[in-house]
């Protein structure tokens, strides 16, 4: 044999025996039993278990089976499809729900190197996503991150990919409010903005961003034409800036929000490059993958390189051990690309265009709801109706933001959604729980039980979920059905005990569902 002791051929038959070798060997290796004899064979608490290496040897080694043909003449070919492979283990036991944030909040007592990956990148999403200048002590910021950069980046992980171009993904939409807020407070003048005495207390943007707002605007916006304009520029023309900015600032920018002071016409991006745009799937891919609990709500690129990884087609990204920490199911991810092709396929040509502006605040808006700042997430929405007064996400998500702190203004807004929005179940589990804060149990009742609730497909959104004293906290992804019975069930409850308390201490034993989803 050609090849050096101790290493793979490079080509030829002598490789290729190997590479069947380990395909068969793969493929006659299931679950529950395994193959005990594999190098990477463990026994753990749940029974015998590995990391799948032998999917990622193979793709390593570009195990790639062509069709095969044979001619007979006479136009007869034959064909041979390649053997399916078997795809990557499954979890084969009930667990609860993928959540990154618990996952987070469950490690944070931890030292860093202990801490699992999903932790450490959703640690790493939450420091960056505020500046600096508003953590509590901007000193133990820096700390944290360069703790969870370094463990990120032992265990595999482009970190200069994923801040860029994975968390980089939502980290415009955090710096522009950081920009937009005090806008909206100067901006009295505005009878659909929401007042500065409103919002309280704005914090100023961090340094050199409004100067660079300012000279922004200045070179793309022609004739200033009032507040609108900014505030239309800053939804719009100035997001595409610092989606540039991104795209080339070095790392350490990025990280200690440090506002360019070069000349704007070095924003301008070139074409990304072959190597460039993998570095972006990959980033995005795990982005979703740790980050992101339903699939539903995943790009579908990050659908596409699950599946590819799942059947061993690439390999993973980073680490077996980090990639363990969440298993997919083959069946859960090939039946959501399924779903979206085939909708793509129905809609055709024509397919609505839809502006997606107000989802993408989402998680900046949910980001201030948790931190009980619902009056800073309710004037997001405000500032995009005022430019897009038909957006129905936006006025729905508007009326969601108001419920804890203002819900006769909420039920308005839910009011005039419902006169001219398509009907969403999330939209009117919005309007059953805002009757239900005004004391309107019956009519709410009514309404969660009609013909019209029980008809509508179910979506995906966040809700409020209550404590034991009564306090609101927002959770992650949930069934907008299931969250509506339980809704019900409550509302049923108080109404057998005579409870009705909607007063200045806030809503007891409630609810609260975000407006956008997708159909279940």
């Amino acid at each position: 044999m050609s090849a050096t002791q101790g290493s793979i051929p490079d080509q030829g038959p002598e490789r290729q025996i190997f590479v069947n070798a380990l395909r068969e060997y793969r493929n006659a290796c299931e679950a529950p039993e395994l193959t005990p004899d594999c190098p990477f064979f463990t026994w753990t608490s749940n029974g015998p278990a590995c990391g799948e290496q032998c999917a990622d040897i193979l793709a390593f080694y570009g195990d790639e089976e062509e069709e095969e043909r044979v001619d007979l003449g006479g136009g007869i070919v034959v064909r041979r499809e390649p053997s399916r492979r078997r795809p990557r283990l499954s979890p084969n036991h009930p667990i609860r729900p993928f959540d990154a944030r618990q996952v987070y909040l469950d490690d944070d007592h931890r030292p860093h190197a202990a801490r699992r990956t999903v932790a450490l990148r959703v640690e790493l999403a939450e420091l960056i996503s505020v500046p600096p200048s508003q953590a509590p002590d901007p000193t133990e910021r820096a700390y944290d991150v360069d703790a969870a950069i370094e463990q990120l980046r032992a265990r595999g992980i482009d970190v200069e990919a994923l801040v860029r171009y994975g968390i980089g993904g939502v980290l415009p939409m955090h710096f522009l409010v950081h920009i937009l807020l005090p806008i909206i407070a100067e901006s009295g003048d505005s009878p659909a903005i929401v007042k500065p005495a409103k919002l309280g207390e704005v914090p100023q943007a961090p340094e050199g961003w409004a100067k660079f707002f300012k000279d922004c605007y200045a070179g793309d916006v022609r004739e200033p034409s009032g507040d609108y304009a900014t505030l239309e520029y800053a939804l719009h023309g100035f997001l595409d800036q610092i989606r540039r900015w991104l795209g080339k600032a070095p790392l350490a920018d990025i990280i200690s929000w440090h506002a360019p002071d070069y000349p704007l016409a070095e924003l301008s991006a070139d074409p990304p490059d072959a190597d460039d745009r993998d570095a972006r799937n990959v980033a995005r891919w795990m982005f979703d993958r740790f980050m992101v609990a339903s699939v539903q709500e995943w790009q579908l690129p990050s659908l596409h390189s699950e599946w590819l990884y799942i059947h061993g087609r690439i390999p993973a990204p980073c680490s077996t051990t980090s990639m363990a920490e969440r298993r997919l199911s083959p069946q859960e991810i090939s039946n959501e690309i399924a779903q979206r092709t085939s909708q793509d396929w129905r809609r055709g040509s024509t397919r609505e265009g839809k502006s997606d502006l107000a989802s993408s605040f989402i998680s900046v808006a949910a980001d201030h709801l948790r931190n009980g700042r619902s009056e800073f997430a309710a004037a997001i929405f405000e500032a995009v109706l005022s430019l897009s007064p038909n957006d129905e996400d936006a006025r729905n998500n508007y009326a969601f933001c108001l419920m804890p702190v203002d819900p006769v203004n909420a039920m308005a807004e839910l009011e005039k959604l419902n006169e001219s929005a398509h009907p969403t179940l999330t939209t009117l589990a919005n309007r059953v729980l805002a009757l239900h804060l005004l004391g309107r149990d019956e009519a709410a009742l009514a309404l969660g039980k009609s013909e019209e609730a029980q008809n509508l497909p179910s979506l995906s959104g966040l809700m409020w979920l209550v404590d034991a004293d009564h306090a609101l906290r927002l959770s992650d992804w949930v069934d907008t059905r299931r969250y509506l019975l339980t809704l019900l069930d409550h509302i049923d409850k108080d109404c057998k005990a005579g409870v009705v308390d909607a007063g200045a201490d806030g809503p007891t034993g409630t609810f609260l569902v975000l407006s956008t989803g997708r159909d279940g």
